[in-house]
């Protein structure tokens, strides 16, 4: 046989060490939040209190029109002014220079050559004066082919070389046109050739021009009675007899 349990009606039922503590925990608890919540709103009110402008003491300022306001400020930052100290120089022991009668003064004029000039220039035949200074003839300088020369006669022809007729451009039946600038010295003789306008055909034509060019002979050009190297302009037309 089993036993059965047997129950009182003093007897208590269920957790009843939680149940005696449960009202005191429920009491500390909502004591202690409502400490802690005081303690945030205590915290907020003294920061705002702290850093609260005091707006009573602020002048007011009565704008009646925009005449009375003020230029804005400038969005453009001034870069930070550093003072600079600037060494002495040394002051030159040179005299102080003094004026010169206007008839004391010697006026001689210079004419200096470019660099194609003196790029032309043979040491081997220059003619040294006493004086040391190169004594340089005119007649002697090449000028570039883009500077105008004054003259009173052209060169001309005496003899003319006739280019030969590319035979590309013959088979092909194409004909052109070549402009050459050629330098002519002093005697007449081509020293320099370069093309001025290309035929645009592809087919020869510019270095038949060239080749002819070369074995062209002319009078030199006179300037001051006295010849001296230029450049000429001569087209070559290759045209296909029918």
């Amino acid at each position: 046989m089993g036993l059965k349990p047997t129950f009182s009606a003093h007897m208590p039922y269920g957790a009843f060490e939680l149940k005696r503590w449960y009202q005191w925990n429920m009491l500390v608890s909502t004591l202690a939040t409502a400490a802690g919540v005081g303690i945030i709103w205590a915290g907020l009110w003294t920061y705002k209190t702290l850093t609260a402008e005091d707006f009573e003491n602020i002048p007011v300022v009565v704008i009646q029109s925009i005449m009375d306001l003020g230029p804005p400020p400038s969005i453009v930052q001034k870069p930070p002014q550093i003072e600079i100290t600037v060494p002495k120089l040394a002051q030159p022991n040179v005299g102080i220079p003094k004026p010169v009668a206007d008839d004391e003064l010697m006026e001689e004029e210079v004419v200096l050559a470019t660099k194609e000039e003196l790029a032309q220039i043979n040491v081997s035949d220059l003619d040294f004066g006493s004086d040391g200074d190169v004594v340089v003839d005119i007649q002697d300088f090449m000028p570039s082919h883009d500077e105008y020369i004054s003259r009173e006669i052209e060169p001309a022809f005496v003899y003319q070389e006739e280019p030969t007729y590319p035979n590309l451009a013959r088979a092909a039946g194409l004909e052109g046109k070549v402009t050459v600038k050629i330098l002519v010295d002093k005697t007449g003789t081509v020293r320099d050739v370069m093309i001025a306008k290309a035929s645009g055909a592809n087919a020869g034509f510019e270095e038949a021009s060239v080749a002819a060019a070369w074995k062209c002979k002319f009078t030199p050009a006179i300037q001051n009675g006295l010849p001296i190297a230029i450049w000429v302009v001569f087209t070559f037309d290759f045209i296909l007899t029918r």
